[in-house]
């Protein structure tokens, strides 16, 4: 899925090739809220979270959330959002969650407001694609 070019560029990585890919996979897997959607012995998508530390341990990250090509649109992504909350909300005292979204992912920024979230800063300039710099949007939700 990350090799896919219409997935690739929203998801912060440069394309690489697949032994760099592995190095870093390995690394993603050693997240604790890190989950991987099959469906019919099938990889579907996959959802990575980091907690961050010290003063900002109350706070998760997400990023990438990611569904394959063709899988799009069968409610996949819901899943993995849902389930992720909830593992969030209920095991993990978390207070504040974020993400960033690249500001012409519409579908994404959707999305996101469905599940809770709000924007809450415009980043400028913050994402490089093909030589050329757009804005993302940094989107919080809380809990209780």
């Amino acid at each position: 899925m990350y090799f896919n070019k219409s997935i690739n560029r929203f998801v912060y990585y440069d394309p690489i090739n697949y032994e760099d890919f592995k190095r870093m996979w390995k690394k993603m897997l050693r997240r604790k809220y890190n989950f991987v959607c099959v469906r019919r012995s099938e990889v579907v998508g996959f959802i990575t979270c980091i907690r961050k530390t010290g003063q900002e341990k109350h706070i998760a990250y997400i990023g990438p959330i990611v569904v394959k090509p063709g899988k799009r649109g069968e409610g996949i992504g819901k899943e993995m959002m849902d389930f992720l909350l909830h593992k969030l909300k209920y095991s993990s005292r978390f207070k504040r969650i974020e993400l960033i979204v690249n500001s012409d992912n519409g579908r994404a920024i959707g999305f996101f407001r469905d599940f809770g979230f709000e924007m809450e800063a415009v980043l400028k300039k913050h994402a490089e694609r093909g030589g050329e710099y757009l804005d993302d949007f940094l989107m919080v939700k809380f809990f209780n």
